[in-house]
């Protein structure tokens, strides 16, 4: 009788598990990027994963992206830098104008001169975007001086699919 439970519930998992799975896409950069203020953004790791319930080759609506980016940033400037990690956002770098996510939200903090840190951002999508993209790191607003954003380029993250 016990083995008969635990028979009907290794199938019972079989079948839930074997409907939707989770891709694992994300695990390298295009490298450090450097403003020309000398702060540098590096990518520390990164992490894809698409729950898929269908065909791997077909995107649905109900397919739920999850992202997170392991940065680290070093201020080699004079000045203190408030940064602000919700202002970053990833886009499809191969759709120009195409969407953009949002980061979830995070607490922001400053940088003093000289020194770094390291922090994540997170973005979660339904549709539009999948691990095998092309995606790309927009820091815009994040990262201030003096009140002043600055000027950053965006950063691809390459897929290794």
């Amino acid at each position: 009788m016990f083995e008969r439970k635990i028979l009907a519930a290794l199938f019972t998992t079989a079948l839930v598990l074997g409907g939707c799975a989770w891709d694992s896409g994300y695990q390298r950069s295009a490298g450090p990027m450097l403003s020309r203020d000398g702060v540098e953004v590096r990518v520390l790791g990164q992490e894809c994963y698409v729950n898929r319930c269908a065909d791997e080759m077909v995107r649905f609506e109900g397919d739920q992206l999850d992202i997170k980016v392991m940065l680290q940033l070093s201020n080699g400037t004079d000045s203190d830098l408030s940064v602000y990690p919700q202002e970053i956002t990833l886009l499809d770098s191969e759709v120009e104008g195409g969407p953009s996510l949002q980061s979830h939200p995070a607490a922001s903090f400053n940088l003093a001169p000289g020194t770094s840190k390291r922090f994540s951002v997170a973005f979660t999508r339904g549709g539009e975007f999948d691990c095998s993209a092309q995606l790309a790191l927009r820091l815009g607003r994040s990262v201030t001086v003096q009140g002043s954003p600055l000027a950053m380029p965006v950063l691809n993250l390459a897929s290794s699919h």
